[in-house]
């Protein structure tokens, strides 16, 4: 297998092709995005804030780049940020630890959303079951969409409850890993006229649910993708379209300030907040012979944020392509049958990316 020589993306990423010297086009084509600075973020604040408690809302889920965003918010920018924390059920015990240790350092109100009656964990269950006989193509498909929609529509929800007129995110316009596609999604017609239509129709159900649980228009009740959170009065920002910060230099700041910690078994600057994400990973690597974290780290190599030698170490430490202990102990908290467990490990075909020659 070809990896690109200057960073790590291998050859049947999307859309990739490599000159005489191994060298993709991705890096012969980059040019780092400029970001619009402290002064146009505070012209956008003085635009949208209004007097009351909060000046603005902070979804925080315990990693880095909420954390950190949450963190800049109050000691940096001098604003009053309520932290919003959707619990979708597979939250990390460290990332908990983090959200209640980090805004209690920086004297900030939190509120905990939680889905009702275990919901988010049953559409998961039924999604996995029903989407089982596709393979990794099926499975991967659309496993993540209700942690996508609880997280962003509670925090419209809160933001209009409180009359809070912005809504500061922890992600950019040109976020790493956005070359990272999720192409080939399965048809949901092909679950519906399989054998696991009853799995099929219990997903849609704990989706629909959980849509008019957080209900934030019409629009969104019937959308399987992500949902659009269109409000008049409330501006979305995105922190790092204004803030050019390394992953590495965000974590040093996080751990020396707040004592922000993450898992040991977790590398210096991966996800960690959702115990679904070794799985998640697992399951795009066997299905496309890549997954996000090495898209991320291909345009932290870009940056200059990552050597490259760094990058294969870093994929080294989290096994990417693994069916790991961590894989396992997911699936069984789901409840699901040994047999349907072995199916899913069955589909490891694919060399952990590890272990293959750079």
């Amino acid at each position: 297998m070809i990896l690109c020589s200057k960073c790590i993306l291998p050859e049947y990423f999307v859309g990739i092709e490599f000159d005489k010297n191994n060298v993709c086009n991705y890096c012969r084509s980059y040019k780092k995005v400029a970001v619009k600075g402290q002064e146009a973020f505070f012209r956008v604040i003085d635009l949208y804030k209004v007097q009351g408690p909060y000046d603005c809302v902070v979804p925080l889920s315990g990693g880095k780049d909420s954390s950190y965003v949450l963190y800049a918010a109050k000691r940096l920018l001098g604003l009053n940020p309520l932290a919003v924390n959707y619990n979708n059920e597979f939250q990390h015990e460290c990332a908990e630890k983090n959200i209640k240790g980090i805004c209690k350092k920086l004297g900030v109100d939190l509120r905990v959303v939680h889905a009702s009656n275990s919901r988010v964990k049953r559409y998961v269950r039924e999604y996995i079951k029903g989407t089982l006989p596709f393979g990794a193509q099926g499975l991967s498909s659309y496993i993540c969409i209700n942690c996508v929609i609880g997280y962003m529509c509670s925090s419209l929800q809160i933001a209009k409850k409180l009359g809070i007129s912005l809504i500061l995110w922890g992600t950019s316009e040109d976020f790493p890993g956005k070359d990272f596609e999720m192409k080939t999604k399965i048809s949901l017609c092909r679950i519906f006229f399989s054998r696991r239509m009853p799995n099929f129709l219990k997903m849609v159900l704990y989706h629909f649910r959980q849509r008019l649980e957080f209900f934030t228009s019409f629009n969104n009740l019937f959308r399987l993708s992500r949902p659009r959170l269109e409000e008049d009065g409330i501006k979305e920002i995105r922190f790092y379209d204004y803030f050019d910060l390394s992953k590495k230099e965000i974590v040093r700041v996080l751990g020396e300030e707040l004592d922000w910690q993450k898992p040991k078994t977790v590398s210096g600057i991966a996800h960690f907040d959702c115990i679904l994400e070794p799985l998640v990973g697992y399951l795009y690597y066997q299905r496309l012979g890549y997954n996000d974290k090495i898209s991320r780290y291909s345009d932290e190599i870009r940056a200059g944020y990552l050597t490259r030698d760094e990058a294969l170490r870093l994929l080294a430490e989290d096994k990417i392509g693994e069916y790991s202990p961590a894989v396992e102990h997911v699936l069984r908290e789901l409840k699901l049958s040994d047999e349907e467990i072995g199916t899913i490990k069955s589909l490891q075909t694919r060399k952990p990316y590890y272990i293959l020659p750079s």
